[in-house]
């Protein structure tokens, strides 16, 4: 099965946004072996846990690769770079493209279960002066997603991520993004949103988007 590196992976505890409310968006990367929990990585912290982390957002993974393509479309008060978008993981290979809901991955000693695209707040864009941000990853479906934590255990830099087990409903994140962005979708369509509004490898706050 082919692997994917860990390139850095990133931890934060809450800080003040340029407007004034805290946020852990703000985070660091870390070169040591570091421990993994159902409710995340150890260390890593958030401001609103009603509406950030919790098991079903347990670790977020962002492609590295989207960086150039904001960086070429977007002027940001800071460079994109890994670990601006508050990830926890940067690696290259895989894009919402090429995975799903429910797919099963193994990391270091841990194993992950692809749970849901990340929705984005309006965060990101007071982090970058950019007030549009949160809409321009919704519209091009690039805001990463999370893991679920089936199995606890630790992770380093340069570990391999290796997909386990692939969902076989064949729905891949960036056509969950076009069910969601889609204002009148089709036959086909429906019975997709259909489907994913009842599967259970996707959390409930995504079924209830795609519900509405």
């Amino acid at each position: 099965m082919t692997g994917y590196t860990l390139d850095q992976i990133f931890i934060g505890t809450p800080q003040a946004l340029p407007e004034g409310s805290p946020s852990a968006i703000y985070k660091h990367d870390v070169a040591r072996r570091i421990a993994v929990e159902h409710a995340g990585l150890a260390g890593d912290a958030q401001a609103d846990p009603d509406n950030h982390g919790g098991p079903e957002r347990a670790v977020h993974h962002y492609p590295a690769e989207h960086y150039d393509f904001w960086q070429a479309r977007l002027n940001s008060a800071e460079p994109f770079v890994p670990g601006v978008f508050g990830e926890n993981l940067s690696i290259a290979g895989l894009t919402e493209a090429d995975v799903h809901a429910g797919d099963i991955f193994t990391l270091g000693t841990t194993r992950l279960q692809l749970s849901q695209p990340r929705w984005p707040c309006w965060k990101p864009g007071d982090r970058l002066a950019i007030k549009p941000m949160a809409r321009e990853l919704i519209e091009h479906g690039r805001a990463g997603w999370f893991y679920r934590v089936l199995e606890t255990g630790d992770i380093a830099p340069g570990d391999t991520l290796t997909r386990v087990a692939v969902a076989e409903h064949g729905i891949t994140l960036a056509r969950l993004w076009a069910l969601k962005n889609t204002r009148e979708p089709d036959a086909q369509m429906r019975e997709e949103i259909a489907f994913m509004v009842s599967y259970d490898g996707l959390a409930p706050a995504w079924q209830d988007r795609l519900r509405g």
